[in-house]
């Protein structure tokens, strides 16, 4: 049998397995270890065909997306990875709040021919009050065969990476697609165990959703049920998209226009897991906890958990950046003395004290940005053995050996 052939074979028994039987299957022996990655590249997870359901021009879709920095989650990730499709499902669309989702429904409306349903702020993503409610506007199109298409644009005043991750109620549905790359943060507890672990209070708000999820196959367990060892310790004190634990599928974009906004932005954004919070004797769920973070030396805002792990060593390193430059600036335009350091620097002040070095034309001035994977890196080295994440990924990259599932 030639290798072509094989390939078919298994391009067509695969469609009617799950990833954990494709991945149990690639590691029976080397011939079928190359197996996953070959599907790949072939029809099992095509991002243009899932997203026909919802625009004509999938293509031109995912170039918005990548131009004004959106993201999709909530249920459509989670078909992609499943390779199924919810009739009843719609696309949520996360962005940050101002042109970019101003212009992402213009493209809606104007190219993919939306209609405005209504605007109005949903129990399923709100995580507070004030600017921390996520507005959610829908749009409907009917469809030529009698279907009707639903999308909604999801906005808030923070990163939509932080509105994901703060909004919904389980880690099954935190799933992301960009314009160039899927990113399931919690594969083998979604695809092996086929639960979701509890990140809200399953009160009458969330209640609803345990069980639409429920009917679907994912079954949600609260933290005190919670056994680390099955979920393979996905729930650790630092994540990040696109860390060792994320199964990501890169996208086809021959042609695709690179965005503003380059791709470590968002995979050098981190987030954690606080436990002490949401207990009551009756539920137990995990908090993710995740907080945008800024400075006048980077030209991106980035999400953290809080200031221990890499970001500790990371603002130790802005901090002397920021002085450093600060400090070139005529002296009555400085900050005032014992005030480099103040947080207010890169908080309400982050634009004035930005505009006063690009304005004062400060020698060396430039962005950092392109520094966060190496401080990333180095941190990660200077983590003690004992403390690294050490299972393997779902899906290992080339000559690693993973565990098996």
């Amino acid at each position: 049998m030639s290798s072509a052939d094989a390939t078919s074979i298994f391009d067509r028994l695969c469609v009617h397995l799950s990833i954990g039987e494709i991945i149990r299957l690639t590691r029976t022996c080397k011939a079928l270890s190359h197996l996953y990655r070959t599907l790949v590249g072939l029809r099992h997870w095509n991002v243009d065909r899932d997203l026909l359901r919802f625009v004509k021009d999938p293509w031109g879709f995912r170039s918005q997306l990548a131009r004004y920095d959106g993201l999709i989650s909530g249920s459509f990730a989670l078909q992609f990875f499943e390779r199924v499709c919810w009739e009843e499902s719609n696309l949520d669309i996360f962005s940050e709040s101002g042109e970019g989702a101003q212009t992402l429904e213009k493209y809606l409306k104007e190219k993919e021919r939306y209609c405005f349903i209504n605007k109005g702020f949903s129990n399923a993503y709100n995580v507070g009050s004030g600017r921390q409610r996520h507005t959610v506007r829908t749009f409907e199109r009917s469809n030529s065969d009698g279907t009707t298409a639903k999308a909604q644009i999801i906005t808030s005043h923070y990163p939509p990476l932080q509105a994901i991750l703060r909004g919904f109620h389980g880690t099954h549905v935190i799933n992301i697609l960009t314009w160039n790359k899927a990113y399931a943060l919690f594969p083998n507890t979604t695809f092996i165990i086929r639960e979701g672990v509890a990140l809200k209070k399953q009160d009458e708000v969330f209640q609803p959703f345990v069980e639409k999820y429920e009917k679907r196959n994912y079954r949600l367990t609260e933290m005190q049920k919670h056994d680390p060892r099955r979920s393979m310790s996905e729930i650790v004190e630092i994540r990040r998209p696109g860390d060792r634990l994320t199964w990501s599928i890169p996208f086809d974009t021959t042609g695709m226009e690179a965005p503003n906004t380059p791709a470590y932005v968002l995979e050098h954004s981190a987030f954690g897991f606080d436990n002490s919070r949401y207990r009551s004797p009756d539920t137990c769920s995990y908090n993710i906890e995740v907080w945008s973070f800024e400075a006048c030396i980077l030209r991106y805002r980035y999400t953290q958990p809080n200031l221990d792990g890499p970001f500790r060593d990371i603002q130790r390193e802005l901090d002397r950046l920021k002085v450093e430059k600060l400090q070139r600036l005529p002296a009555d335009r400085q900050p005032p003395n014992r005030q480099f350091m103040m947080p207010d620097l890169d908080g309400g002040d982050l634009g004035r004290w930005r505009q006063e070095l690009l304005d004062n034309d400060v020698p060396g001035l430039k962005y950092y940005d392109d520094q966060m994977p190496r401080w990333y890196a180095e941190w990660e080295q200077r983590v003690p053995p004992s403390a690294r994440i050490s299972m393997a990924p779902l899906v290992a990259e080339e000559g690693e050996q993973p565990d098996v599932i």
